[in-house]
């Protein structure tokens, strides 16, 4: 019997069997069967996706079990493989401006703490993960972690250039020479007081031509709450770590924010562009939330174990670039029926690309058969590159 996926798609596998690739892409069309990564309900549809209505649940379940207690290395052969398909097909004609967003997402089962520490990349309006660790561990990440999921990625993708957009957790010295060595530019949210001294320093010194900087660090957040600068915020060039950078502070936009300011550093040098950047950096937070709760509810796995976590997570992401793909072609042209007018006058898509393109989805395919054709026709074709 021929192998049911193409060479197109199993040539990003080279050390694994067909045995093993077919139980891959066989459990990953029951996850999306089930909006869930938790086996016992996934078991409730393997029987229609591996159409074998005869065989019992349990069965079902003790196959996803030996799949999942393969090899460390073989897990790990797999994660690359479908990180590797997921870039490839994320190929896009971008802006100039390409960012990258990282964050931590994190849950408990039991004892076991989870902390996916997740890069991704923006496209269009949507942020994909592209690699991600999990630390094993809760709280925050320290400098060689993140270093660690940076590296990752960079031995798969040619990411220099890239703006890096983080929250506050992702600052100190060491990191930002790291970026910088790195070739990656970047726009990282500070908390209040953080390099206050850092700031001051710097009042006085002539910065470019005949250009003085006055303003110290209290005086910036004065001026940051007055209606002129409500957009675009104030900022200052500040040394850190022998690097001259770019502080700004400016007004939150939420009325009913806990912070009525935001301080923000970076390699940029235009404070527009530093504060439009960063506003971008929710659509990570958008992303989890379709992989939890409006699409995989992925902290209800029940795994401990940190590498399964990290396959099961590269299985479910797959799905999440099918439903982007797919939810992007639908709305190549919006109709007015499509957008939704909201009271402060922003519109946005009535039903998000990940929703539409799961709904989509849906008609593609219902077993692992059906589920092999359309990976293979996706591959197979020549005009996957998204023009956004």
């Amino acid at each position: 019997m021929q192998f049911p996926l193409s060479n197109e798609v199993s040539k990003y596998f080279e050390k694994s069997d067909e045995t093993t690739l077919k139980s891959l892409f066989t459990i990953t069309e029951g996850l999306f069967e089930a909006k869930s990564t938790n086996l016992n309900k996934v078991k409730l549809e393997m029987g229609r996706v591996r159409e074998k209505p005869e065989t019992n649940e349990e069965s079902h379940y003790k196959f996803m079990l030996r799949f999942f207690d393969l090899s460390e290395d073989e897990k790990r052969h797999l994660i690359q493989g479908l990180l590797v398909m997921i870039f490839l097909k994320l190929k896009v004609h971008q802006s100039k401006k390409r960012y990258l967003l990282l964050d931590g997402l994190s849950w408990e089962h039991g004892k076991k703490k989870v902390h996916l520490l997740v890069l991704g990349i923006l496209i269009g309006d949507v942020n994909i993960p592209i690699y991600w660790r999990e630390l094993d561990k809760k709280g925050t990440s320290n400098l060689e972690e993140r270093k660690s999921v940076i590296d990752g990625a960079f031995e798969l993708f040619d990411l220099k250039g890239y703006i890096l957009l983080a929250d506050r957790e992702y600052h100190g010295e060491g990191w930002f020479k790291y970026l910088i060595d790195k070739g990656l530019e970047f726009d990282i949210r500070l908390k209040k007081g953080c390099y206050r001294n850092k700031v001051d320093a710097l009042s006085g010194e002539k910065i470019t031509g005949n250009f003085i900087q006055k303003s110290r660090y209290s005086r910036l957040e004065k001026l940051a709450y007055q209606n002129k600068y409500k957009t675009c915020g104030v900022s200052k060039v500040v040394k850190i770590g022998g690097r001259k950078l770019t502080f700004v502070v400016f007004k939150n936009p939420k009325p009913d924010a806990e912070e009525p300011l935001i301080y923000l550093l970076s390699t940029l040098t235009k404070k527009k562009h530093i504060v439009k950047a960063y506003g971008l950096r929710w659509k990570i937070e958008t992303c989890f939330k379709n992989l939890q709760s409006n699409g995989f509810d992925l902290s209800k796995n029940g795994f401990t174990d940190t590498i399964k976590i990290e396959l099961l997570m590269a299985m479910v992401v797959l799905l999440y670039v099918f439903a982007f793909v797919e939810g992007t072609h639908r709305y190549k042209t919006i109709k007015p029926s499509d957008l939704k007018k909201y009271k402060d006058g922003t519109v946005y898509l009535a039903v998000s690309i990940f929703r539409k393109g799961m709904a989509v989805m849906i008609n593609k395919f219902h077993n692992a058969r059906t589920f092999f054709d359309y990976i293979n026709r996706n591959w197979n074709q020549q005009n996957i590159i998204l023009r956004i």
